[in-house]
Order: C-alpha cells, then sequence, then structure tokens
C-alpha cells in the first residue's frame, strides 16, 4: 500500500479544486458517516459546524472543508450534520466575531436555520469554546431545554488519521516540493533578491497545480558559507543572517528555503533544505550529518500509541546524551495536513495519541556550541517505521 505514495498518482476520480470536487463521493461520504456514527454514540441529534469569516484562518475553516472536501467554500457558512440524514449548508449564517451584538449573522437564514435544528435535544458543536453568544442563544431558544456539548476530540482525531485519498493529496503537495527543488538552479541565483525566488516559487507552484485558492508559506533565510550559526526559525542572536527582500544573493552564500505548500484540496506536506553556490564548508557538513542523524533518530521513536510530548520527550534525550541543546520548539513535530496542521501537536493540552495515517511534519532542531541546522520531512505514521513522502535525499544541495 506504502508504494503507493511513491509517486504523483492521484486517483482518477479526484476532481479539480477551488470549489469543484476534489475527492471522491465515496470519501466524501466515508467522513460524514463517521461524524453520524460519533454522533450516535453519544446520543446527540446532531452536528454544526461554523465558518469564522473574517478571523478564521484565510476565511476558511478547517472542518467545514474536511466535511466537504474542498476549501473552494470561503464567507460566512453553517453546515449541519444530523445523525440520520444528510449534511446541509446554510449560507450567510455563521459567526462573525468582529461584529459584536450583530453575531451570529444569520442575514435572513433564521428561519431555514430553525427548521433544520429545531427538536433537537442534544447538539455537537465544533469547538464550542469559540461558539457565539448570540448564537448559543438562538440554539437554546429554538431548542428549549436543548444541550449542547462540545465536538472538537472527535472531529480532530477523524481528520487527524488519513485516509487512502488524503494521503494521495498530501503526497501531491510533496511531489510538487521536490519539483519546486528540483527547479531551484533556475530561481536560487547569485544576484537575486528573496522576493525574486519567492515570486518564481509562486508561479511554478500554479503550473504545478498547487491549490492557489490556500496560502503558501515559504520561509528563506541565507547565510555565508563557512559560518553555521543561524538557520530558519531557530531565534537568531542577531538578524545578520536573515534573507531581507532587498538583499541580493552572492557566490558564496548559502540558502536555506522551507517549503509549507499545499497540493491538490488544500492538503499540506513541508519540506525544508539548504542550498549552496560552492563546496560547503566542513563545519555545515558535519553539523547537517548530526541533524540527519537526529531526525532519523526521531523516526524510531515515532510508534502507534505515543504522544508527541513523548517523542519530544525521547528526542531531547538524545540530544543531551550528544551534548546538545534540547529543542523546546512546538514545532518540532507537528501534524500536518488539511489546511496546513491538523492534530497531534505539541500543545500541552493536546495529548492525542499516534495512529496509522496520521500525517507529521518532523523538524528537530540541532544546536551545538553555537552551531545550528534544522532539516524538514513529511512523513506518516505507521504500524512500522514511519513513511517519508518527500523522494529528494536529506544532503545539502550544491547548485
Amino acid at each position: 500500500m506504502i508504494n503507493r505514495w511513491r509517486t504523483n498518482t492521484l486517483n482518477n476520480n479526484m476532481g479539480y479544486v477551488a470549489g469543484n470536487l476534489v475527492f471522491s463521493q465515496e470519501e466524501i461520504q466515508r467522513r460524514h458517516q463517521l461524524v453520524r456514527d460519533a454522533l450516535k454514540k453519544m446520543d446527540a441529534d446532531l452536528m454544526i459546524a461554523q465558518l469564522c469569516y473574517p478571523s478564521a484562518s484565510m476565511a476558511l475553516d478547517p472542518h467545514i472543508t474536511w466535511l466537504l472536501g474542498t476549501p473552494g467554500y470561503k464567507g460566512t457558512e453553517t453546515v449541519i450534520v444530523p445523525a440520520d440524514g444528510e449534511l446541509v449548508m446554510v449560507h450567510g449564517s455563521g459567526q462573525q466575531g468582529t461584529l459584536g451584538t450583530q453575531c451570529p449573522y444569520l442575514g435572513g437564514a433564521g428561519a431555514q436555520m430553525a427548521e433544520y435544528v429545531k427538536g433537537a435535544k442534544k447538539i455537537a458543536y465544533c469547538h464550542l469554546g469559540r461558539i457565539s453568544l448570540q448564537f448559543y442563544e438562538f440554539l437554546k431558544s429554538t431548542c428549549p431545554g436543548v444541550e449542547i456539548v462540545d465536538f472538537s476530540e472527535q472531529i480532530d482525531l477523524m481528520k487527524a488519521v488519513k485516509s487512502p485519498e488524503e494521503l494521495d493529496a498530501i503526497a501531491n503537495a510533496t511531489w510538487i516540493q521536490d519539483k519546486l527543488i528540483e527547479a531551484a538552479p533556475s530561481y536560487i541565483r547569485p544576484g537575486r533578491t528573496q522576493a525574486e525566488i519567492q515570486a518564481d516559487i509562486m508561479m511554478l507552484l500554479s503550473e504545478l497545480n498547487a491549490d492557489m485558492s490556500v496560502m503558501t508559506k515559504l520561509l528563506i533565510s541565507s547565510g555565508k558559507n563557512g559560518e553555521v550559526n543561524t538557520f530558519p526559525t531557530i531565534n537568531p542572536p542577531s538578524r545578520n543572517y536573515l534573507c531581507f527582500p532587498e538583499y541580493r544573493l552572492t557566490e558564496d552564500d548559502w540558502v536555506h528555503v522551507i517549503y509549507e505548500s499545499p497540493g491538490i484540496g488544500g492538503y499540506y506536506s513541508e519540506t525544508g533544505r539548504i542550498f549552496y553556490f560552492q563546496e560547503p564548508c566542513d563545519d555545515a557538513k558535519r553539523v547537517w550529518d548530526e541533524t540527519v542523524k537526529l531526525l532519523e533518530y526521531q523516526t524510531t521513536l515515532i510508534r502507534p500509541g505515543k504522544t508527541l510530548h513523548e517523542v519530544r520527550r525521547e528526542t531531547n534525550d538524545y540530544l543531551k546524551s550528544i551534548g546538545a541543546e534540547e529543542d523546546t520548539n512546538i514545532f518540532m513535530i507537528r501534524g500536518i495536513g488539511n489546511l496546513t496542521v491538523d492534530r497531534p501537536q505539541l500543545f500541552d493540552w493536546d495529548t492525542m495519541e499516534l495512529q496509522p495515517g496520521m500525517a507529521l511534519s518532523l523538524q528537530p532542531r540541532y544546536r551545538k556550541n553555537g552551531q545550528t541546522s534544522i532539516v524538514l520531512d513529511t512523513y506518516v505514521v505507521t504500524e512500522d517505521k514511519p513513511y517519508k513522502f518527500s523522494r529528494v535525499p536529506q544532503e545539502l544541495i550544491v547548485l
């Protein structure tokens, strides 16, 4: 089964992006049935998910995106899944967190909403902590005596454990990133600025059919060959090594790019590599080799039933054993997938256990004697060793 992810082999019945069908109808129905089964288990009548616009990420809600199978819907929406029945969407109704007493913005949809929820005795709400007071009171008045419970843990676990089609979508995102790395000599060149590099990457993403309806994050930094003391996301002691937009690269620079970009259907992957115009100095090679060993060790810790906190603790035990600094960054390892990240995450409250099918971004930081490095790759949890999506070797790249 793992072999299916070695190349860009998307299912033939996966469609288009930006509002059109991305996943098969069977996949969408699978998701809806997971919700219905959970509702029946908790004796709830229906589930509600709401899009919070404009304060939602990219004007999208990850739960609604997952339920619909497309990131193409942006605006103020409410999705309702009955325990016995099909999903319905109420347009023009949802959270409007910036409008104070105007929320929820039912916009004439109140009567329609009432038809779908009236008579409910127990309602499961996705991330109950962010429900608006006004919508809470609307439900209470429309459904006298209703019990409103949180549905966060249930739907987050459904999203975290990926189906074969979802893993195909993550494989597609990684395939695109591999192609971007392959094309690096065309856009990473001496004399160019960060802005020029980023513009070319965005153009290539479009040509490679990445989902341009959602956000792409590119983390780019540079420094001088011979100096190995700051790479992206490691709180540099000075700003001398950050790649400012107006700075033009020179032959003795290195360039580190972290590609955090979507493939089809708004599913993400993360890949990071360091590029050189000249042969890397010996220190850079040594530190990079140690960083790859660190990442390889971390993969041996990833097993079903463990939490990310356990993986981080054991990773830090390894770092201490080799005389390196502990990595306390919450991005050391994290779930990835729909609209960038899924659970589990390294938040104090997140104790979700790993399961086969979860996609993880691994990015432990190596820091020792003032020298630092990082390598990023996306993996999927299996019953055995996690599988790495990228086919790009974990090596320093000389252009």
